[in-house]
């Protein structure tokens, strides 16, 4: 289904965004436990810890919004294609079929939520420096989908979106839609 309004970010925008993202929250992260606790930790190996942890948030990043797509969007696995984009450096789950923008809104958060901010509780009784970064890291890995949700603002959520197949974005169906996505290009 294509003919909507095409929503969609640059691949080199959202990667600035991934650093400037990914500086600002993992300031926050390491500010909040460092002021906490007068100190972050130190691990043997943190290199190691990071690398483990980061290689597996961004897996589950992917796996989560398949499941958002599943659950919100009552989309099953086969009505999903999950990749690597070597040429926007990023791992994707696209969603083959179209779905309400609540849903689609509601799996593009998912993976900041889950893998990002609410690891960073953790901070409170694990003050570890490699923590901070992996937080702050992953809730710059969601720069793309966080840019996206804001191109999305004003639009009634039972709206039916589809999930771009090979851009950071979106195709808006219905009559508003397709005014307001003109306008927000």
């Amino acid at each position: 289904m294509r003919g909507g309004s095409e929503i969609t970010v640059s691949k080199l925008e959202v990667n600035l965004y991934v650093l400037a993202i990914t500086a600002a929250a993992t300031a926050v992260f390491a500010g909040a436990a460092w002021m906490a606790h007068g100190d972050l930790l130190g691990v043997a190996n943190p290199h190691l810890w990071l690398l483990f942890s980061l290689l597996l948030g961004i897996v589950l990043h992917e796996v989560l919004h398949g499941l958002g797509y599943q659950v919100w969007g009552k989309m099953g696995w086969e009505g999903m294609r999950f990749g690597v984009s070597l040429k926007g450096i990023m791992l994707y789950c696209h969603a083959r079929r179209p779905m309400p923008l609540r849903a689609y809104r509601r799996s593009l958060l998912l993976p900041v939520l889950v893998t990002g901010l609410l690891p960073s509780v953790l901070l409170i009784w694990f003050p570890y420096l490699w923590l901070a970064l992996y937080c702050g890291l992953m809730v710059g890995a969601g720069a793309g989908d966080l840019l996206v949700l804001t191109k999305l603002r004003g639009i009634d959520g039972d709206v039916p979106v589809q999930d771009h197949p090979s851009e950071v974005g979106c195709y808006v169906y219905g009559e508003a839609a397709s005014s307001q996505g003109r306008e927000r290009r």
